[in-house]
Order: C-alpha cells, then sequence, then structure tokens
C-alpha cells in the first residue's frame, strides 16, 4: 500500500475515535448540563478538558469551528462545539 494511502488511512481512524470519543463524552455530560450555569467547576473542568484534549486546534479558541480539512472525500469543517447557536 503505499504511503500517502496508508497516512490518509490512519487519518482517517484517528478523526473516528476523536468523533467517538467526542460523542460519548458529549452522552455523559448530557446529566451535568442542569447544574452547568451554577456550578463553575464543571465549566472550568469542561474547559480544561478541551484544552487537553487539542479541541481548539481544529474548533477555533472559542470553539466556534470553521476550520476547513481538504481530504480526497472532500472538505471537512470543524463544527460549532461551543454554548453558542450562533
Amino acid at each position: 500500500m503505499p504511503r500517502a494511502k496508508r497516512s490518509l488511512k490512519v487519518l482517517y481512524r484517528a478523526l473516528a475515535r476523536l468523533a467517538a470519543a467526542f460523542v460519548a463524552l458529549m452522552l455523559a455530560g448530557s446529566g451535568f448540563a442542569a447544574n452547568a450555569e451554577t456550578d463553575s467547576s464543571i465549566l472550568d473542568h469542561g474547559e480544561y478538558i478541551a484544552r487537553a484534549s487539542g479541541c481548539m486546534s481544529c474548533h477555533g479558541e472559542d470553539l466556534s469551528g470553521g476550520y476547513q480539512v481538504e481530504t480526497p472525500m472532500g472538505t471537512i469543517v470543524a463544527s460549532n462545539i461551543s454554548p453558542s447557536r450562533k
């Protein structure tokens, strides 16, 4: 298998794992949504997790998304994962 195809395969697997981890974190954290406005420690912990896992590299400092990655399958655009709907 050519090196470029192997690299893309590794990249796609990594992206799939990151997406699965993000969904798992979102589902696990959904029970905390009601208390998030009143408990700043939860918000601080969430910010820590986002920074430690590198979310800002694609989703931006404000997590609003917009970063684009060109792939052979098309353009992948990082979504808005901030609490804002804008």
